[in-house]
């Protein structure tokens, strides 16, 4: 919600959600598998529904592309390891 209509915000809310959908076809791109849980997935019986939604999605991304990171991922993981950005 915009900070106009007491959110957070600082953009509309379109731009937000395509530039969401823009990184997630960047990391799909890289050959990683991508999951979504929402606020709610983590109260009441929806928390354990939610975990094993994960755990299947989990197993079917690794049935299709692997279980062992790109080396271009991994070599970036490890040379940026610790290094925080603002």
């Amino acid at each position: 919600m915009r900070q106009a209509d007491g959110g957070v915000a600082s953009r509309p809310v379109e731009e937000v959600i395509w530039d969401e959908k823009k990184r997630e076809r960047l990391i799909r791109a890289e050959g990683l598998g991508v999951s979504r849980i929402i606020f709610d997935d983590f109260w009441g019986s929806a928390r354990a529904q939610a975990l094993a939604r994960l755990q299947a999605e989990y197993l079917l991304t690794a049935t299709q592309l692997g279980t062992v990171m790109p080396d271009h991922l991994d070599r970036f993981a490890r040379e940026t390891a610790g290094r925080r950005t603002a």
